[in-house]
């Protein structure tokens, strides 16, 4: 059977190439001549759907139809196409007052109306269609369309019919088939087969149970007797009471047992009996069976027995290593627990920093209020906190509260020397509220102390600028928790302090977006080396030196400052693996050294959610390609690395080689440029080497921090 499939604007029609007999075809030659009298129009068609072509497969013999069996056009502007397309009937009763119909094909024949039915196999597909024209205007009554409907039932019913001859037609040839199969198998079967007649006692030997044995086929009596004494005399009893008990039960039989060979050796046997003729009282007459030769299987049974101890230290050595495998699961899902909160952690302070230039723009109590949400986001341990600034007065203005009555707060006029103070940006932990309640006015003191949250320990830290303290960022942990902060949120706490400062000296001197931007990113470059002791200063090298050899490739502008903020957060995503990885003095194991390969791709995760530093979020996940396609972590090469990426490939290896690591040995400027050289069109691209050593060899010294 062929399958046709025509698309045209997009529709797709589907139909199967049937051959319908000519006595068909006769019958419906009656359906269009009653049709064409019965309704008065100019012709009366059957079409049939041959993609892209539609055929007159039967046509009215009244002299006035212009169509003839077997013309075939195609399809495309017919009315019969819409019908095909839509499956449903189309009725136009003048197309000279249609747009969509007044220059199509039929409409040049003079055919201006038109009432047609599609016509569809009983699985859907599309026969053609059941149609009327007439060249005057008709409106085509209901009893027309009820008798063209009719008729597409009656075509319909006559393509069921086919459907179902062809349906029986393959069912038969498909079982015609197996049964050539099964006689096939039947042949070069290795098992032997009998047919018991239990009435009689008589037994069908096929030749194949013969020779399994070692005889000739036929050349023992076919009896039950036969079989009955060629069984090992151990096995004889126990097989016959089997037999006679599936038997009376007309159950399936499958037992092994040994039967004697001619040369005197015995066989092992699989003995199965398949089926069984019963009369209407449930008595067994007749019983169906084969034998099967399983020697080698019981050989290799006894070899298997011989081999299950070792299966058993096998197994044991298996549980061990599934214990060891287990324990290795759950630290892997500790990790990624850990990896999840960093995760978050890191993402909340990229926004912090994404969102630091909007701010910049908007009230500072907004921007403050976010920062202490996200402080309290980041940092694990806190649970409350509050934000405040201090006014010219010297009085404290509290911001934002988190857990406490900022509402209380707020009105309560308190002088900053309440707070524990000192100048400078150290950070202090306290096991009690931030504050000298002794130095609370009496008039606010009990409504004040009736905001604040109950703690175990507070920790706070100045904002300021140019050593004038100007508010205090103070972060809690609730009474019955068992947390205490520590030095990891010291640093995160400074770090926020920190980009504080920077807005407000924004705010106040309106410094250049661009030199904003550079303290907000060193602030989280400076909370990167608190996790990585090896990296320290590694960030503004990098972002150095890849400036310079973008200016010496002769990249525009934006490009060299592109290279230069993708170095300075190059190794951003360090910030989600674990410290004990990260620092590690000795060599890393391979889960370990994989889950470092993961920082270009953590990084650019974290930069492509920052609106202001997503553009250069690619450099950063390709920054470890290498040249050669062996880099990670999608192994291109070649001119597929983006240009700033292989940039940073070089900048940052020399970084690393002629910067002090506790693991190794620093290189010096000679040995460190050969070692560049050697790996040029391997590890770095060509272009990037000769514009770096063009650079070298000018005496240009990179000033190392």
């Amino acid at each position: 059977m062929n399958y046709l499939i025509w698309e045209n604007e997009k529709l797709e029609i589907k139909t199967k190439k049937r051959k319908v007999p000519e006595n068909t075809i006769e019958k419906w030659q009656n359906i269009v001549d009653i049709m064409v009298k019965k309704i008065g129009v100019t012709d009366a068609l059957i079409t049939r759907v041959t993609p892209p072509y539609i055929e007159v497969f039967q046509a009215s013999q009244n002299k006035e139809n212009p169509f003839n069996r077997r013309d075939k056009v195609k399809l495309t502007g017919h009315y019969c196409e819409v019908v095909v397309k839509n499956r449903k009937k189309l009725l136009v009763s003048n197309a000279l007052e249609n747009d969509n119909w007044k220059d199509s094909i039929e409409v040049e024949k003079g055919m201006i109306s038109y009432l047609g039915f599609p016509l569809k196999w009983p699985d859907g597909d599309i026969f053609g269609t059941i149609c009327v024209h007439d060249t005057e205007e008709n409106e085509f009554s209901k009893d027309a369309e009820e008798l063209i409907k009719q008729f597409q039932e009656l075509v319909e019913s006559h393509l069921k019919i086919l459907y179902q001859k062809e349906q029986l037609d393959q069912q038969i040839e498909k079982e015609q088939k197996i049964k050539e199969r099964l006689e096939l198998v039947m042949d070069a079967s290795e098992h032997g087969f009998w047919d018991w007649d239990l009435d009689t006692g008589e037994v069908y030997f096929s030749p194949r149970y013969y020779t399994m044995l070692g005889y000739k086929p036929g050349e023992l009596p076919m009896k039950t007797e036969t079989w009955i004494n060629l069984i090992h005399p151990n096995d004889r009893k126990k097989i016959i009471l089997k037999i006679e008990e599936y038997i009376e039960n007309a159950q399936p039989f499958e037992e092994e047992f040994r039967m004697k060979c001619k040369d005197c050796s015995y066989k092992w046997i699989s003995g199965r009996i398949k089926s069984f003729e019963i009369d209407k009282e449930g008595n067994p007459h007749r019983a169906v069976g084969v034998h099967v030769d399983i020697t080698k299987h019981k050989k290799d049974e006894r070899k298997l027995r011989n081999q299950k101890e070792e299966l058993k230290d096998q197994k044991e050595e298996l549980q061990a290593l599934n214990e060891q495998l287990t324990a290795y699961s759950e630290e892997v899902a500790t990790i990624n627990q850990e990896l999840n909160e960093l995760n978050n952690r890191f993402i909340n302070m990229i926004n912090v920093i994404s969102n630091l230039n909007e701010g910049s723009k908007s009230d500072e109590k907004g921007f403050l209020a976010d920062l202490l949400h996200r402080a309290v986001n980041i940092i694990p341990e806190a649970d409350y906190g509050k934000i405040y600034i201090v006014d010219e007065d010297g009085y404290c203005n509290f911001i934002d509260a988190i857990g406490h009555d900022i509402d209380i707060l707020k009105k309560s006029k308190m002088r900053e020397e309440i707070f524990f103070c000192d100048s400078g940006q150290s950070i202090y932990i306290l096991d009690e509220y931030s504050l000298n309640i002794d130095k609370i006015p009496d008039g606010i003191k009990q409504n004040f102390i009736s905001a604040l949250k109950p703690v175990s320990q507070s920790i706070y830290i100045n904002i300021t600028v140019n050593d004038e303290v100007v508010g205090k960022i103070i972060l809690d942990i609730a009474e019955d928790s068992n947390q205490e902060f520590s030095n990891n949120t010291k640093e995160i706490l400074s770090s926020l302090a920190t980009l504080a400062s920077v807005f407000f000296s924004f705010q106040r001197y309106n410094k250049l977006q661009g030199q904003f931007t550079k303290d907000l990113i060193t602030s989280i470059i400076q909370m990167l080396e608190i996790y990585d002791r090896y990296t320290s200063g590694h960030s503004e090298n990098v972002a150095q030196i890849a400036s310079k050899i973008a200016e010496e490739m002769g990249l525009s502008q934006r490009k060299i400052t592109d290279a230069y903020w993708a170095g300075m957060v190059h190794d951003i995503g360090k910030l989600l693996i674990p410290l004990n990885i990260l620092n590690k003095k000795g060599t890393l194991s391979d889960s370990e050294y994989e889950l470092i390969k993961k920082h270009p791709y953590w990084g650019y995760k974290s930069l492509s959610k920052s609106e202001s530093l997503s553009h250069i979020a690619k450099y950063v996940l390709h920054h470890h390609e290498r040249w050669d396609g062996e880099g990670y972590p999608d192994g291109l090469k070649d001119s597929e690395i983006p240009l700033i990426s292989q940039i940073l490939a070089v900048s940052d290896s020399w970084d690393a080689m002629t910067s002090d690591r506790a693991y190794r040995e620093v290189l010096s400027k000679d040995e460190a440029i050969q070692e560049i050289r050697d790996n040029k069109r391997s590890q770095f691209s060509p272009r990037v080497v000769d514009a770096f050593i063009n650079l070298l060899e000018g005496n240009l010294e990179f000033e190392v921090v």
